[in-house]
């Protein structure tokens, strides 16, 4: 998503949250390694403490405008074009 924002992706905080209670600790140090890499901000919850509004089997987007006002708020089975066409809308709109 940042390289079709381009100069604007600085003023965008990408965050993603895992929920880590069914996995083991290969998954968890497969994903400590790759935080280091130039990846967006990913959020371990080893407890279940964030899973508050979430679905199994599905991702929760959350788009807040540069106020901090809710914009978008879905819960979505699967991410395509059409998907990441929309986010990328309204990010510039609301950037």
């Amino acid at each position: 998503m940042q390289n079709l924002l381009w100069k604007d992706s600085a003023k965008v905080h990408f965050l993603m949250y895992l929920d880590m209670q069914e996995t083991n600790q290969i998954v968890e140090n497969y994903i400590n390694e790759s935080k280091s890499k130039q990846y967006e901000s990913i959020l371990l919850d080893r407890k279940g403490e964030l899973q508050t509004g979430l679905k199994k089997g599905s991702s929760f987007l959350r788009i807040y405008n540069k106020s901090g006002i809710l914009v978008v708020s879905e819960y979505l089975e699967k991410i395509d074009e059409e998907i990441i066409r929309k986010i990328h809308e309204t990010l510039k709109k609301e950037i």
